[in-house]
């Protein structure tokens, strides 16, 4: 996701394979390009590549996913009954929420 880009090279074409590394230069996976240097530039938002192949050792670092704001906010919804137990909307939901949440697993 283009938020978590810190750095990115010039000459970034779609479908060019890449690699996604860490800020202390370890690679982390190989990927296809879905964004192109440009526009990569110019947006704040977006899938910027899928991965292809995961290149890291497991629990290298500690799982920080789901800590988050967003993700706080959907596990009290699941709890309180307002979400599925997959976090997919049902007849509880908010209208708020049907709005603005996006969920980029499926497209």
């Amino acid at each position: 996701m283009l938020p978590g880009v810190l750095r990115y090279e010039d000459g970034i074409e779609v479908n060019q394979d890449i690699v996604v590394i860490t800020t202390k230069g370890e690679a982390i996976c190989t990927a296809v390009a879905l964004m192109t240097t440009a526009v990569i530039s110019t947006c704040d938002h977006g899938v910027v590549a899928k991965i292809k192949r995961v290149i890291m050792e497991r629990d290298t670092y500690p799982r920080k996913w789901g800590l988050g704001p967003k993700a706080s906010q959907k596990k009290m919804m699941i709890q309180k009954g307002l979400l599925d137990k997959h976090g997919k909307p049902n007849g509880s939901t908010p209208q708020e929420w049907k709005d603005q949440y996006v969920d980029y697993r499926y497209p």
